[in-house]
């Protein structure tokens, strides 16, 4: 089995601080220094920002989209809640029961500390 076909070449000049530190890595790595340089680089590009490629623009696309959707469903869910609580009040209401003492009610057990702990079992 082959290693990855190499099919371009840069040729870097180097200070001899570098090449001999590059070297020494390359020794106690038990590769070359073709390898440590490649490997440079490879880091290098993979972190740098405006490349559309790399990891970490994508990693940041992905957060940020995510972050979008969460918003979103956090939204969605608020609506659905007072659409919900807006059905139950005028079921209630239909049937003779005063709005405001739904409401009230409904405050009431909202405010209740063991709901809080019903609703974090849920997460």
């Amino acid at each position: 089995m082959s290693g990855p076909k190499y099919e371009a070449r840069i040729n870097v000049p180097v200070t001899a601080r570098m090449y001999q530190l590059a070297d020494l890595l390359a020794k106690r790595q038990d590769t070359t220094l073709a390898d440590v340089a490649r490997q440079a680089i490879h880091e290098y590009l993979e972190a740098q920002e405006d490349l559309v490629n790399s990891r970490s623009r994508l990693g940041r696309t992905v957060m940020s989209r995510m972050d979008a959707m969460h918003n979103q469903l956090l939204r969605q869910l608020l609506h659905l809640s007072k659409l919900l609580l807006a059905a139950v009040i005028v079921l209630l209401s239909e049937q003779g029961i005063d709005a405001n003492q739904v409401v009230k009610r409904v405050t009431t057990v909202a405010r209740q500390p063991a709901l809080d702990k019903i609703l974090e079992v849920g997460k």
